[in-house]
């Protein structure tokens, strides 16, 4: 198989992965929310003296801007799924924790998470999926290593790179 091939089927791969319609298996909770929940809980987990985490920890966690995670965490509050206090230390920062609907909803929606993906090994293979997981983290960590290389200094560009592959630069 040539690479103007391998490049489209990758594309395609990729695709359709990305296509796929995980919140049919829990429609009551968004992917953002249930990642959002299971960070709030494994902190809780491992720091069982604290009364939550602050709401800056968890954005830095999601990488992402205190701003867009506290719109996410206003839904979630409304919902029922999570509380907020304010650190009695420094009442500018905000704590928030699991309620007890929010940490059933996340226990829900990991346990058919769980069965989903015990369903892919068995009909796959414990053999494919850890070689999957292997090269799926090879090819993510080139493909990172590939856009910060083309577009982390911003000097560089794709047409550069295609021109390089087709010998024409």
């Amino acid at each position: 198989m040539d690479n103007k091939l391998l490049r489209r089927e990758i594309l395609l791969l990729m695709g359709r992965i990305h296509k796929i319609n995980m919140s049919n298996l829990v429609p009551d909770v968004s992917k953002g929310e249930f990642l959002t929940l299971e960070m709030i809980h494994r902190y809780m987990e491992n720091n069982q003296e604290e009364k939550g985490i602050f709401v800056s920890d968890l954005a830095k966690c999601q990488k992402t801007s205190s701003p867009a995670v506290s719109r996410n965490l206003k839904f979630m509050e409304e919902k029922g799924w999570i509380g907020r206090t304010t650190d009695a230390k420094d009442r500018r920062n905000t704590c928030v924790y699991l309620t007890t609907e929010g940490e059933a909803k996340r226990k829900s929606a990991a346990d058919t998470l769980d069965r989903f993906s015990e369903r892919v090994i068995e009909r796959m293979g414990q053999d494919k999926i850890r070689q999957l997981i292997l090269l799926g983290n090879e090819l993510g960590e080139v493909m990172r290593q590939e856009v910060e290389r083309l577009h982390g200094d911003g000097k560089q560009r794709i047409e550069n790179a295609e021109g390089r592959e087709n010998g024409t630069c």
